[in-house]
């Protein structure tokens, strides 16, 4: 098995890390920041037009509506994740929106090295790969580090792929939105 492997370039560092400890050839392509519409294009244009991968990996699963309506000639695999800060932090995630009333904004390390955070948000977390992947962790108020796990990540890459955590979607599906726990649903 290949598979191609779509994601932002916020998650390069985890998503490299996954790919090169993966079972099977795991080819990574980042979409570009700041422009979404263009990304977004990029996205459909990439999955319609492949014809050498097995699977298309989308790790960031919902993305925030970036994939909504997606289809490709060979199976889509998302995860059933809001986004990509998600699939890092596990249920954590729903945890730590909910304690800051969704005033948390999320930042990788790669994140962080391209783009200064805004700060704009009650609630700052930083996303730690260490020791895996070392960095820098952001000091003072308004900061909290969390560990990344990465269980999801390294399933997805692996081809291991359990329905209470994947979906998986076959030629002709579309992604959209299930507003139940499982995130994610074929149309």
């Amino acid at each position: 098995m290949k598979y191609k492997l779509i994601a932002s370039q916020r998650f390069y560092r985890e998503i490299c890390h996954a790919a090169a400890h993966a079972p099977s050839p795991v080819w990574p392509v980042f979409l570009p920041e700041g422009d979404r519409d263009r990304a977004r294009r990029l996205l459909f244009d990439w999955c319609a037009g492949e014809g050498q991968a097995d699977a298309i990996l989308l790790p960031e699963g919902y993305a925030d509506g970036l994939c909504e309506g997606l289809t490709a000639p060979v199976p889509l695999v998302l995860p059933r994740v809001h986004n990509g800060y998600h699939l890092l932090l596990g249920e954590r995630y729903r945890a730590l929106v909910e304690a800051f009333g969704g005033e948390a904004a999320f930042y990788t390390q790669g994140q962080l090295e391209w783009a200064p955070p805004r700060l704009a948000a009650r609630q700052n977390i930083y996303l730690s790969s260490a020791p895996l992947l070392p960095g820098l962790p952001p000091r003072g108020e308004g900061w909290q580090e969390c560990a990344v796990q990465f269980d999801w990540l390294e399933q997805l890459c692996a081809g291991t792929w359990p329905q209470e955590r994947f979906l998986v979607l076959q030629p002709g599906q579309a992604v959209q939105p299930s507003y139940r726990r499982d995130v994610l649903a074929a149309r």
